[in-house]
């Protein structure tokens, strides 16, 4: 019986990773995100392209745990183009709580700036810590920090307010 289970979640885990890369061109296999200590529930990937004109640009992004996918190769390209003054990732984390035996659903959005250095690097790891739950869940201000670890021991840190 778990033999069949653990099977049905491989081919599930399978099915998923090939539908997104027939749906998504493979961009970073090192590309991790985690919100309040969690790998789940992000969704609505976008990377913001801020041109040097004054433009924005949008890049509709996929997300599995340590895989980020665009949407095409051409896509790559606008990443790397020297027109691109600067980058932001924006995605929507949902987490699920069970209250009185019904269960609700609460999103939040988050937009990261990246520096278009970093996209060079093989694994980049993003930790967004809501400040609000975990240093005062009754504030009205509503901030996040973003900690940033790249190879070699590199890392930034700075605090948002959405």
């Amino acid at each position: 019986m778990i033999g069949k289970i653990l099977g049905c979640f491989l081919l599930l885990g399978t099915s998923l990773t090939l539908y997104s890369q027939n749906q998504y061109s493979r961009f970073n296999d090192g590309f991790v995100i985690s919100v309040n200590n969690e790998l789940s529930g992000i969704d609505k990937v976008k990377l913001i392209l801020n041109e040097t004109l004054n433009k924005t640009g949008t890049i509709e992004a996929h997300y599995i745990p340590g895989n980020l996918f665009l949407s095409s190769n051409e896509d790559k390209k606008k990443l790397y183009s020297d027109s691109i003054a600067g980058i932001s990732l924006t995605f929507e984390n949902y987490e699920y709580h069970c209250e009185h035996k019904k269960g609700k659903q609460y999103r939040y959005n988050y937009l990261i700036k990246i520096d278009k250095e970093w996209l060079k690097y093989n694994s980049i790891a993003l930790k967004v810590q809501d400040l609000n739950k975990r240093n005062n869940p009754s504030s009205n201000e509503d901030r996040y920090s973003v900690a940033c670890y790249l190879p070699g021991g590199r890392g930034v840190l700075w605090i948002v307010k959405r």
